[in-house]
């Protein structure tokens, strides 16, 4: 089941976490780390890689295995870029090649992975609490509050009560059968559902079940695991523990 949380592939404007480095900079949206995987989000970091004045911006991305295909492009301004890698494109090397509206063309090569977990964070820039919805029956609830400037998302402590736990990433969906597993705090939780949002490109959803020993137990870190590869931790409020 879908609910209301807002995630896109639009972050705050962020520095990479490469730093400064020249040239074209591309990472994985949720987790801002270099992995990426096929139809997932990716952000790239550079110079004039948008030109409002002179028309949109494209990304082409050519995998090892030569084909080179369009890639959806979610937003672009002159230092940030936000993009889709192509379903199909293969794993292994990949160049990606950014041609901003005014003829600006921005290259850098990418490694491709069959999966690239990453977590959307509240405040988008892949740390603190998660960009995620506590589902307890009918009744769904944001797991964070944020003010009015960026980066300024806190948790809302959530009673774990027959609670499901959605949360929102990229670069999920291409696991095996068997190759997700998930901790909170530490404790192995189980893992009902892994896989594409369905309402937005790139978006990934998955959910899990909340045990009761996790109530009144503060501030806990969730740790996914695909395939081998770790997500960023990102973290839940489960309230104050007893006096």
């Amino acid at each position: 089941q879908n609910h209301s949380v807002p995630v896109s592939a639009k972050p705050v404007l962020l520095q990479s976490a490469a730093g400064n480095a020249p040239g074209l900079t591309i990472e994985n949206a949720a987790s801002y780390a270099s992995a990426l995987a096929p139809d997932s989000i990716a952000v790239a970091f550079g110079s004039n890689l948008a030109d409002a004045s002179s028309g949109e911006s494209t990304v082409t991305v050519q995998d090892g295995a030569g084909f080179a295909r369009a890639a959806t492009l979610f937003y672009a301004v002159p230092q940030q870029a936000a993009f889709l890698i192509p379903a199909g494109t293969a794993t292994g090397p990949a160049g990606v090649t950014l041609t901003s509206g005014d003829g600006a063309i921005s290259t850098a090569v990418v490694q491709i992975s069959a999966v690239a977990p990453g977590l959307f964070s509240a405040n988008a820039n892949g740390q603190g609490v998660a960009a995620a919805v506590a589902v307890q029956g009918g009744n769904a609830s944001l797991v964070f509050s944020c003010g009015a400037t960026p980066l300024s998302c806190s948790p809302i402590p959530i009673a774990v009560n027959q609670t499901v736990l959605e949360l929102y990433g990229t670069g999920i969906r291409g696991h095996s059968p068997t190759g997700v597993t998930c901790t909170i705090g530490g404790v192995g939780v189980p893992v009902l559902y892994a896989g594409a949002q369905g309402q937005n490109p790139g978006l990934d959803q998955m959910s899990v079940s909340l045990p009761a020993s996790l109530a009144n137990q503060g501030l806990l870190n969730i740790v996914l695991t695909v395939d081998g590869h770790i997500a960023n931790t990102v973290t839940i409020d489960t309230g104050a523990p007893a006096p």
